[in-house]
């Protein structure tokens, strides 16, 4: 359900110990992308018990059922900041990691992934007993392009040259500069 109407935040009552489980959310939580999904359980301001289990199973937070409605709005705001800023660390992570494994003007993995990916599938062949296959293209006379025009056009060349290979690998198979 939450793939298809993803939803900020979500409200539990907490009526018994059952409730408090919070059996449901556990799997919810699994998924990265529901992984800081704030929940928001509320219990009687009696019952602390509950109201501790709730936290202790993945509740961002369990207020009493006569909160104010100033309060839970104020707490709504807190979770849907904190909630933003780790989507937006998320993406920054994601995008580093993207950074930090291809070349940035090509576009195609860099050398520091080759290195891992080599290494992973000879050992891969060795494990299967199956052929590893290499494939290295070498630009003739690329030098003379860059000296006699400008490393501009070099640059275009490399852009041009990296998106034709892209588009004849095949989804196994790994394009590097």
């Amino acid at each position: 359900v939450l793939q298809t109407h993803p939803v900020q935040i979500i409200f539990h009552p907490v009526e018994n110990s059952e409730d408090a489980c919070l059996s449901w959310f556990q799997p919810v939580q699994k998924h990265e992308a529901f992984r800081d999904l704030p929940l928001l359980a509320f219990a009687r301001e009696d019952n602390m018990t509950d109201r501790i289990l709730v936290l202790e199973k993945g509740a961002s937070d369990c207020l009493s059922s006569q909160t104010s409605t100033d309060e839970v709005a104020a707490r709504i705001r807190v979770h849907l900041r904190y909630r933003a800023r780790l989507d937006q660390l998320r993406r920054i992570k994601n995008d580093l990691a993207r950074l930090a494994l291809t070349d940035s003007l090509t576009g195609l993995y860099n050398r520091a992934f080759f290195d891992a990916a080599i290494e992973s599938e000879i050992a891969r062949g060795k494990r299967t007993g199956r052929p590893v296959s290499l494939m290295m293209i070498d630009l003739d006379h690329f030098k003379k392009i860059n000296d006699l025009y400008v490393h501009q056009l070099g640059d275009l060349v490399l852009r041009e040259f990296a998106d034709r290979i892209g588009g004849m690998v095949r989804k196994s198979d790994t394009a590097c500069r």
